[in-house]
Formats: C-alpha cells, structure tokens, sequence
C-alpha cells in the first residue's frame, strides 16, 4: 500500500529565516534515554544537541566549531562520528575535542559510514572518478571492500557479516547486490532504471531503499520469502522535495529525516501532516500493511517560542514513550 505525502508547509513571509530540528538516534545502552539531536541554523550550521528525554533537559554535545554531517552513534553508545569538511571525525561524550581519523588514502567525497564494530566502519568515498567501498579503522587502516574502474559503489549495510551495497553501472542500471564474506561470488536482488539511494537492512533478509521515480521518490520494503525476494513500494515522497523547503534555506542532509525508524515489530513512516495534533502512520513488518494511530503530543524544544511559526516534518523518533519530529521554524 502506497501512502502519499503531502507537503503543507506555506512561507509566510519571504524574509524569514528557516532553522531545522529533527532526531538522529537514540543512545544505545543509556538508561537516562538521551536522543541525538541535529539543529540547523539559519546559517545551514548544523550542530548536534542532547536531549535527555528523563530530565527534560538538553546540551550541546559538539563544539560549534565544528560543522558536522552523517553523524553517526558509536556501537557502544560512547559518542558519535561525523564528517567534517570531508574529515572523519569522533565525538566522545566523556571527552571535550573530537578525534580525528587520519585517512591517507587518495579517498575523497566520504560518506555514508556504517560502524561495524566498535574500532572499525565501512564507508563509500571516491577514488579518481568512481565511488568504491572501504573499510578503516580508528588509526586510518584503509582496506577495499568493492571498487572497480566500470562501476560506482555506495550505501554500504552490513547484517551478520554479508555485505549489502548498491552499484551502478555504464548504462545507468542500479543493482541491490548482496556479498558474503566467504562467497566471492555477488549476487544481486534487485535491479532497476531509477536511481537507487539510502540502503538500510533490518536483518539480512529485509531491508528497505529509496528509490527516485519519474515523480517522486519512493521507499520500498524488500524481505527474502521463499528464497526470492520481495520488493513493494509502501510510501511515496512527492516530487519537489528540493525544493520543500522555502528559497532563502534548504535541509543539508536533504533526506535523511525522511528516512524510516525502526521500533518494535514496524517502520515509523514520515508524516501525512505537519500540524499537530497529528497522525502517525508506520508499516507492520508482520502484516505487511501501512497503518495508523492518532497523536496528539510531541517534543518541543524548550528554546522554541509559541509565537514562532512552526512546521513538522519527517520521520518521527520514540524514545521513553515520548514522540520526536522534525520542525521547520520560522525565526
């Protein structure tokens, strides 16, 4: 089942200032329930806040300094990574400066890190004109997972040790291919003539993916049945998303707060509305079905004034019983 959403947001004026709120993750292995919050300024400065979902209360948990991007949380729920004008960086909470990861690789355009324990990650970065697949270490080992002259590789996602990546040829076909580590054999589970992007597994039988379409772009749901793979579409982001937000900013990671969380046995979809009170749709893993359940509380950051205006936008987050959601604020 397809669910449209639809975009409401409406520019009052045009000399406001846009800000952007949305949650990253939650602290893993925190009892105090602390969520990773990104902030963006009316600066496209992007900073990352606490907030302690127990307390109430929120910090600042990187120096402004810096300007981060793809953060990450560490396995061990230690900190976070982030890239920092295109340098790999480590935040620890327990420490104030971030630490840096030498590469000395010739890699550039790093992105999409993925920790696969607590001292290595993988990650997609160019290498002359392609984009490959790589592993490091915290002291900047570098080794190659995927790269080849005739192919782009990216979005890598590992599930018990079997590497799932999307690659794309000469001819413009993106590949879903599946890779374990002692098969040197890839297999591939999906193809397509749309632009695949964002692939995140739930297990290493089920996954979902972006993929942009003639109109819009649409998040499909993929799980192995019977030895075959699944594929269907369960929501769709209209076509416009660039240009979503108003003409003075934009959200640097344009896409991430859309994609879908996992909690329990469903996929947390991105909003229907962005005003509260609102409806919270998620897809059952189980059923197979999109739902829906009303809400009508959601967190607000203390900061944020009630005569601001205000917009909801993209995947809400739960932690502690309590519901966290993107805001676009006009300042």
């Amino acid at each position: 089942m397809i669910i449209l959403l639809f975009f409401l947001l409406c520019i009052a004026n045009a000399c406001h200032a846009t800000e952007y709120i949305y949650p990253i993750g939650i602290v893993p292995h925190c009892a105090e329930k602390k969520v990773v919050i990104m902030h963006q300024n009316a600066h496209n400065r992007l900073q990352v806040f606490l907030w302690d979902s127990v307390t109430h209360t929120y910090e600042l948990g990187l120096s402004s300094q810096y300007n981060p991007i793809g953060v990450q949380l560490l396995p061990n729920g230690t900190g976070f990574s982030f890239i920092d004008n295109g340098i790999i960086k480590i935040k620890f909470f327990n420490k104030r400066s971030a630490k840096i990861v030498e590469i000395y690789e010739p890699l550039y355009n790093i992105a999409q890190m993925t920790w696969i324990s607590e001292t290595r990650f993988i990650f997609q970065a160019k290498r002359g004109n392609r984009y490959g697949i790589y592993q490091s270490d915290l002291d900047g080992n570098v080794s190659t997972i995927q790269a080849d002259t005739n192919h782009d590789y990216g979005y890598p996602a590992l599930a018990d040790n079997i590497l799932f990546y999307i690659s794309k040829d000469a001819s413009g076909t993106f590949r879903i291919l599946r890779a374990q580590q002692e098969e040197k054999e890839e297999k591939v589970i999906y193809a397509s003539e749309y632009p695949l992007m964002h692939l995140t597994m739930l297990g290493n039988n089920e996954g979902y993916v972006l993929e942009e379409r003639k109109k819009g772009f649409t998040i499909c749901y993929f799980k192995k049945e019977q030895h075959e793979w699944r594929f269907e579409s369960i929501f769709y982001l209209q076509e416009g998303l660039g240009e979503f937000f108003d003409n003075n900013t934009s959200l640097c990671e344009m896409f991430r707060p859309f994609l879908p969380h996992k909690f329990k046995g469903m996929l947390i979809l991105p909003l229907e509305t962005t005003k509260p009170p609102f409806d919270l749709s998620y897809y059952d893993l189980e059923k197979r079905c999109s739902m829906g359940c009303h809400c009508s509380s959601f967190f607000l950051p203390p900061t944020i004034k009630n005569n601001l205006v205000l917009s909801s936008f993209g995947c809400p987050l739960i932690a502690n019983d309590e519901i966290f959601v993107g805001l676009a604020i006009n300042v």
